[in-house]
């Protein structure tokens, strides 16, 4: 066999061996090596293999896949501008501290900078973008220990460390030609084992009594606390925080952090009219990932006595660098419980919203409704997951994901659609007409590949309307509004979905979105505000 076929091949075996389940993969000449070692090891039921037509789709369809699992899943290339395409997803995954493997084919680096096809400089293509990289050498006589190390280090840098959160690692892999096995059979597979990932050590216990008594606070006099969180890392200690301090906590859709007893139904709404009231203090605040979706919780930590970012690096956000103090892991509730009337301040003005109109609110109670706990929720960015923080009802149990690491509307589809592919139920992703136009075709899905178990609902106003409640949006730039932020569209989006052989329904009452929500995916169904 070549050079490259057999690099290629102890390459898959390291990948199976160290832990990774899943690789999505977009066809191409240069990548042919790993990709015909991939598709015989899925054939051996060693590994899971995804085709998508476009390497942007499959980057984000990993991206889904690793979000949902918590675990490496491997995203292949060829050679060339291909490559680039990854870029959005390793940022998404970097800022979410999900674990993701960049695997770009290219052409041997005497070819590089010479004007050959399908050639650009790789190496450093995802800056900081990736936790580690590596520009692997050419097959030479290399043993398959040597590319064993190489794969076992990018799975554990993407596993991240006791200090750094899971992220997105790239591998550039140069080929030579002959590209293909001169003898097609899996007889190198024998005795290849699936084995486990290794976990990143845990962090230490972290006392709050002590970071807080160093900030001269009396940890006996029942502090005034906020625990914000929008990291589903950090979703089950920040909630047993809250619990034994009776402290409200302010948990952002797609964080799994949501416990009715101390939760705040509106938070952002309740957040304003408690900061306009003069005898409002706060005391502490702990925060778990990002905490920007609403600009009034963002002037909620600015007038904290003592923020504490928790997370590991780059998950302990402090963007106005107004932490006391950055730790690894939610602290112990080892101070005095607050007053009972300090949770009651935050829920007494607070209620669950019902609204018999057909508008935002009433769609997304409606999908809440038809939902269940052992489902999957996947929310958008904008306009959607605004709506879903002021109205989404806490008791509702079903797994809430977004790429809340950027926020950005790239991908969901794709990204929606590998998380659905090993979810156990059902899978519905909640999005405006905007991001679903943005990420179309992602629906198109080689007639190889499995159909997700997913129902899109489009939120359809005709326009991105984010920018409405925006400076943008003040009536002295209405001159320029549609052009360069409105960008209104009057598409047809259930042909289109139709084009891609989904189910497509459009909606303009309660009762029939209740009715289009009953059929499982592939699904779209267009909510017409």
């Amino acid at each position: 066999m070549s050079n490259s076929v057999n690099q290629a091949r102890a390459m898959v075996k390291a990948l199976i061996k160290h832990g990774v389940r899943q690789v999505v993969i977009a066809p191409g000449s240069r990548n042919a090596p790993l990709t015909m070692a991939l598709a015989q090891a899925a054939s051996a039921e060693l590994i899971s293999l995804h085709t998508r037509i476009d390497e942007r789709t499959a980057a984000f369809t990993a991206l889904g896949l690793a979000k949902r699992q918590l675990r490496p899943v491997a995203v292949l290339t060829t050679s060339g501008t291909a490559a680039t395409h990854l870029l959005a997803a390793a940022w998404e995954a970097s800022e979410a501290g999900v674990p993701l493997l960049l695997l770009t084919a290219d052409r041997p680096p005497s070819v590089r900078d010479r004007g050959a096809n399908q050639t650009i400089l790789q190496a450093g293509l995802f800056g900081e973008a990736v936790r580690a990289e590596w520009d692997l050498p050419l097959a030479v006589s290399q043993d398959e220990a040597y590319w064993e190390l190489a794969v076992a280090g990018a799975i554990a840098a993407s596993m991240g460390d006791e200090f750094t959160a899971p992220g997105a690692v790239h591998l550039n892999i140069p080929f030579a030609e002959p590209l293909v096995p001169e003898v097609f059979d899996d007889a190198w597979l024998t005795g290849v084992t699936v084995g486990e990932l290794t976990p990143a050590k845990l962090a230490d216990e972290v006392s709050l009594a002590a970071l807080l008594t160093a900030e001269k606070l009396d940890v006996n006099s029942g502090l005034r606390g906020v625990v914000i969180c929008s990291d589903p890392h950090s979703a089950i200690a920040a909630r047993n925080l809250a619990l034994s301090l009776g402290w409200p906590l302010l948990a952002e859709p797609g964080s799994n952090a949501a416990e009715a007893a101390v939760g705040v139904p509106d938070y952002a709404t309740r957040s304003r009219e408690l900061l306009d009231t003069n005898d409002f203090a706060v005391d502490v605040v702990v925060t778990a990932g990002r905490f920007g979706l609403s600009r009034t919780t963002s002037e909620l930590v600015k007038t904290a006595s003592v923020h504490i970012a928790v997370g590991k690096f780059p998950l302990d956000a402090d963007p106005f660098e107004s932490a006391k103090h950055h730790v690894l892991r939610m602290p112990d509730a080892d101070i005095a419980p607050a007053a009972s009337e300090w949770l009651e301040l935050w829920q007494s003005a607070s209620a669950n919203f019902n609204s018999d109109e057909f508008d935002f609110e009433s769609a997304l109670l409606e999908v809440a409704k038809v939902a269940t706990n052992q489902d999957l929720v996947w929310f958008a960015a904008s306009k959607t997951v605004r709506f879903a923080e002021k109205v989404w009802p806490l008791t509702h149990k079903a797994m809430q994901l977004m790429n809340r690491g950027t926020n950005g509307i790239d991908g969901l589809i794709a990204s929606a659609t590998g998380a659905a592919l090993v979810h156990g139920g059902r899978t519905f992703l909640l999005m405006g007409d905007v991001a679903f136009l943005h990420d179309v075709s992602s629906l198109m899905l080689p007639s190889t590949e499995k159909l997700p178990d997913l129902t899109i609902v489009v939120f359809n106003n005709h326009e991105g309307a984010i920018f409405h409640g925006l400076e943008q949006g003040a009536a002295q730039y209405e001159a320029v509004y549609a052009k360069v932020f409105g960008t209104p569209q009057h598409h047809d989006l259930v042909k289109a979905a139709e084009a891609a052989n989904w189910k497509a329904t459009k909606v303009s009452s309660l009762v029939d979105l209740n009715a289009a929500l009953q059929h499982s995916g592939p699904n779209v169904v267009v909510v017409e505000l």
